[in-house]
């Protein structure tokens, strides 16, 4: 209070309980309300940060505030003040003889409490006593309103998916992102989720002042509305926030667990040593705790208890603060190595020692027995697989180093992008040059360089500054010696990102993935999909590029086991180009060779089975596909059958005459059959079988009629059994081929054998079309569906048929040799591209104007009609028909001849 008038006059004429107070005082009083008098508005912007700072703060009460020097445009300050204090009941008295009265509503017109959008004039004080002053302003609630919260690793209660970009599934972000969904379904609000960037367990601490560290301090400066993620309740969280609990209030507790009772001897009885089962064990055994960091800050706040900075408590997951002092004639060297991993590499947990040729036992023995690194120690030559996060090189001199340095980027695991602490015992300054010429060739840019002296000067470069892009640098920084320099020795070099650097690119003729204009004969030339994203990213990021279609598009430039690359992508290694790509596939060797850009075009490519389309069935096997085998095969008996019924039965002595009288039946032609026998037997049998083959010739003739007007097709290869069930060859392009033996199946060589015709992808299609043997490729989809109008009839019919389950799913991606600086938004950039649609935009774009250029060639199909007709059958007839019919006439006109002689003599 600054004006004791206002205490005097307020505790006469009210039977209100006072608490005077200066607002740098601390009490332990509980506020229900606050009456606060500030001579100015700064002073009251002041006192109001230093209030918020108590235990017993309370922003939800009513506050009348007194400022007696009160400008209109000062209350737009002490409003936002208040706002960002979350302060929304109070009242503003202009401290003047006229005594204007102000407020505002932050939850007006839906603002959620985050802003507002004018300030309430109530007018004077002596004309406002009908007004309402402190109406309720939650009167929408948290309806449309979006609360940001920050969602740690802390699984079951929350959950940091490995997939960022998978489908929003509020299940699978954890327990409380799952009922706080619900909880938003309800009230109308909407949450907006912010991801950890690291896994990794931190208990949130609050200070007497209130204030916070962890992401609970983002709650503090408003950046998120919802702190969440297994937050135990304590006493200074609950002082210094607003809570809700009861989500799971008698399902989680702190259990002991301790390592289980090793097995004696089953012959033993018992079998096992003494289980240490409760705390009376733990003490009588003394047993020492291993607490994580949560674990430990929780009970030292819950418990009251300072033993854990007296080393009663050991951590069990830090690394020492302190290097243990030696007596070594090299401590001051030592000492400068240890401190730079404890303060640089202390976050990885894992340390690369490389030796070269170095007598420095000391330095390993020292960083063993004073850090909690895991270390991997070796030599330059041997090869490894385990993961490079931290290198430390020791070298007796500068010759050695330059000769052995390259061997570590030989290897899957070489890691460019960590950092790098090399220790050369014999350096001059006129050897730094040498050293970082070196360091630039192999893209090593996070790299401190120690003389092996007691006094320990540290060295760096810096490729990147001035936009030099990581091509050259200008000169040696020297940070002086270790002992006296308090720079940050691991800077973030890439400031200016990748401005005004210009890139050369490597990519061939591959469309639609990247396309030649002097290739193709279009009037508009639209760039490839990946020259299109790659424009786009040089426009966001603000580089150049430059195209370069010199490489062959149809040969595969495979990565060494020594990770030299073999083929076009060699260039990139030798420096002749920054960037490859068009169509170019991310495989398992590639990827450890090289950096790589990918998501441009993730989840939308395969290898698929391409086949020749089944033809149509010739008209003439129409004849017998009306009947399955087994039918004519029972209507031949039935024939022989109903034969020899009615031979018994008209005892006829021509037999076939029967069966031919029979034939005629069956094919509707009529006759007549005469027996000496019963008449109503004979009768019985021909009406059955003239029944039955009236019905036959019907279903066979409408089975005709329909397969005449739907033409049927032969048997379509359709999946990878019937490929091997026909003996279908393959027709590979080498690229694919190559790819599939150098990345997937070493022993398919023999399988997918060189076949001519088939030197690409384009090619093989045309061979599997015009060629009369049974083929099949793999065509990536993207490829498929560019050139599929290409193989179409000129009715607009496809030639070709793809299976519906493809061989394999890949990537495409753009090559950078390794260590290129991809950036977070570079990355970040291109699955934007592909969310937003416009990689789907340029890709349809392709496959239009293929679409386009191919419509002029296709017409409509017309109508045909399908006459069946036997001809082989009717030809053979016809000539033994007339071969009879001669027969007959000589064997007749012989007999004539005979009888004239016969009548002459």
């Amino acid at each position: 209070m600054e004006d004791f008038e206002f205490l005097k006059t307020v505790q006469v004429s009210n039977n209100i309980a006072m608490v005077s107070n200066y607002s740098s005082h601390k009490l332990n009083i509980p506020y229900n309300g606050y009456f606060i008098v500030a001579s100015n508005y700064t002073h009251l912007i002041e006192h109001i940060k230093i209030a918020a700072k108590k235990f017993n703060w309370n922003p939800e009460a009513r506050f009348l505030i007194v400022v007696k020097l009160l400008q209109d445009f000062h209350l737009k300050h002490v409003f936002n003040t208040l706002l960002e204090k979350h302060v929304h009941n109070t009242v503003i008295i202009d401290g003047s003889s006229e005594g204007y009265l102000y407020s505002y509503n932050p939850f007006a017109n839906y603002r959620c409490g985050k802003h507002y959008d004018e300030i309430t004039s109530y007018g004077k004080c002596s004309e406002s006593h009908t007004l309402n002053l402190y109406p309720y302003k939650y009167v929408t609630g948290l309806r449309n309103c979006t609360l940001n919260v920050f969602v740690p690793h802390w699984p079951p209660y929350t959950i940091v998916p490995d997939n960022r970009n998978k489908t929003w599934n509020a299940l699978s972000y954890g327990i409380e992102i799952y009922f706080l969904h619900l909880i938003g379904k309800r009230l109308g609000f909407t949450l907006n989720i912010t991801l950890a960037e690291d896994k990794y367990e931190s208990f949130s601490t609050v200070s007497l002042d209130m204030e916070a560290v962890g992401h609970l301090k983002m709650l503090q400066d408003n950046q998120i509305d919802i702190a969440l993620g297994g937050l135990v309740l304590v006493p200074s969280r609950a002082a210094a926030f607003k809570y809700v609990y009861d989500l799971l209030p008698y399902d989680d507790e702190l259990k002991f667990v301790v390592k289980k009772a090793h097995l004696v001897s089953l012959t033993t009885n018992p079998a096992r040593e003494p289980q240490i089962l409760t705390e009376t064990d733990i003490l009588r055994h003394k047993l020492k705790p291993c607490f994580s960091e949560i674990t430990r800050n929780y009970y030292q706040e819950s418990s009251q208890l300072t033993d854990i900075d007296n080393g009663t408590i050991p951590e069990c997951n830090t690394i020492p603060g302190s290097i243990q002092k030696t007596r070594d004639e090299h401590q001051e060297l030592l000492t400068c190595i240890t401190d730079i991993l404890d303060q640089y590499f202390a976050e990885n947990f894992e340390l690369t020692v490389v030796n070269i040729h170095s007598h420095e036992d000391d330095l390993l023995k020292t960083i063993h027995s004073t850090t909690n690194f895991a270390l991997i120690t070796r030599i330059p030559t041997q090869r490894m697989l385990i993961p490079n996060i931290g290198y430390l090189i020791s070298s007796e001199d500068v010759v050695d180093f330059l000769e052995h340095f390259h061997y570590l980027t030989q290897e899957r695991t070489w890691n460019p992008h960590a950092r790098f602490l090399i220790v050369i015992k014999l350096l001059e300054k006129l050897h730094l040059q040498l050293i970082f010429n070196e360091l630039l060739i192999r893209r090593v840019h996070n790299v401190i360089i120690v003389n092996g002296t007691e006094h320990a000067h540290l060295y760096t470069y810096n490729p990147y500054e001035n936009y030099a892009c990581g091509f050259y640098y200008k000169g040696v920084t020297h940070y002086g010696q270790c002992s006296t320099t308090t720079d940050n020795l691991y800077p973030n070099k890439l400031a200016t990102g990748l401005k005004n650097c210009n890139f050369r690119a490597l990519l061939a003729h591959r469309p639609p993935n990247s396309i030649d204009p002097t290739k193709i004969n279009y009037k508009k030339t639209l760039l490839g999909i990946e020259e299109y994203v790659i424009t786009i990213l040089s426009e966001l990021e603000h580089f150049t590029v430059t195209f370069n279609y010199s490489f062959d598009g149809d040969s595969y430039s495979r990565v060494a086991p020594n990770m030299t690359a073999i083929g076009h992508m060699a260039l990139l290694q030798n420096k002749e180009f920054d960037i490859a790509f068009g169509g170019l596939l991310i495989s398992t060797s590639r990827a450890d060779g090289f950096s790589y850009l990918h998501g441009h075009y993730d989840y939308a490519n395969e290898l698929l089975f391409v086949v020749k389309k089944a033809s149509l069935v010739p008209t003439w096997k129409y004849i017998y596909l009306e009947f399955q085998p087994m039918v004519w095969v029972l209507l031949l008996i039935a024939m022989i059958i109903y034969s020899i019924i009615l031979i018994i039965l008209l005892d006829s002595k021509d037999k076939t005459k029967v069966v031919l009288r029979l034939l005629e039946n069956l094919i509707l032609h009529g006759r007549d059959l005469r027996s000496r026998l019963s008449v109503v037997s004979v009768k019985c049998i021909l009406i059955t079988w003239v029944m039955s083959t009236y019905l036959i010739n019907t279903f066979y003739q409408s089975s005709l009629f329909s397969l005449t007007i739907y033409p049927s097709s032969e048997y379509q290869i359709s999946n990878e059994g019937d490929l091997i069930k026909y003996d279908v060859q393959p027709c590979m392009a080498p690229i694919i081929r190559d790819y599939i033996v150098n990345e997937m199946d070493p022993n398919s060589k023999e399988v997918y054998s060189r076949v001519e015709g088939c030197q690409n992808s384009t090619e093989s299609l045309r061979t599997i079309l015009s060629s009369t043997e049974n083929y099949y490729t793999f065509v990536a989809r993207i490829t498929y569906l560019f050139n599929k109008p290409d193989y179409m009839s000129t009715w607009g019919e496809p030639l070709i048929y793809r299976f519906q389950k493809p061989f394999i799913k890949y990537l495409y991606g753009y090559f950078f040799h390794k260590g290129f600086p991809i950036t977070q938004s570079l990355q970040v950039n291109t699955l934007r591209l592909r969310e937003n649609g416009l990689t789907d935009k340029i890709s349809n774009e392709h496959y239009h104007q293929q679409r386009l250029k191919n419509k002029k060639r296709f017409t409509e199909k017309p109508p045909t009609a399908n006459l069946v007709v036997p001809w082989g059958l009717l030809i053979t007839g016809f000539i033994i028909s007339t071969v009879v019919f001669v027969v007959e006439l000589l064997i007749k006109h012989s007999k004539g001849v005979k009888r004239v002689i016969l009548r002459f003599k």
